[in-house]
Formats: structure tokens, sequence, C-alpha cells
């Protein structure tokens, strides 16, 4: 499998999580959840990206 790499941008904060969404709507990953615990210093990045691969067996 060939890894998947989107960047995403911070469109949305919840109570728990920060949404990070594609600006092209096309894209193979449009968005994803991310809990606010992941970023220790609270310095949330406007945009992320985001690599999916086939993990290693």
């Amino acid at each position: 499998m060939k890894p998947i790499s989107v960047t995403l941008e911070k469109s949305k904060e919840t109570k728990g999580t920060y949404r990070f969404d594609s600006p092209d709507p096309n894209a193979v990953i449009t968005s994803v959840y991310v809990r606010k615990s992941a970023f220790d210093d609270g310095a949330v990045p406007k945009r992320i990206v985001l690599t999916v691969a086939e993990a290693g067996s």
C-alpha cells in the first residue's frame, strides 16, 4: 500500500477535541478529530499533515 498524506486545517473545537478538515472536498480523507490532550503545551497548529500507511507485521 502506498502511504496517503493529506494536509488538514483546524476548523472546529468541541468540548474535548479539535476537528481538522481538508480544504479539498475530493480528498481521500476529509476530516479527523484529535483529542485536545494531544497538544500538551496548549499550542494548537492551524494545519496538520496526516499520513496513513500500512502497519508493519
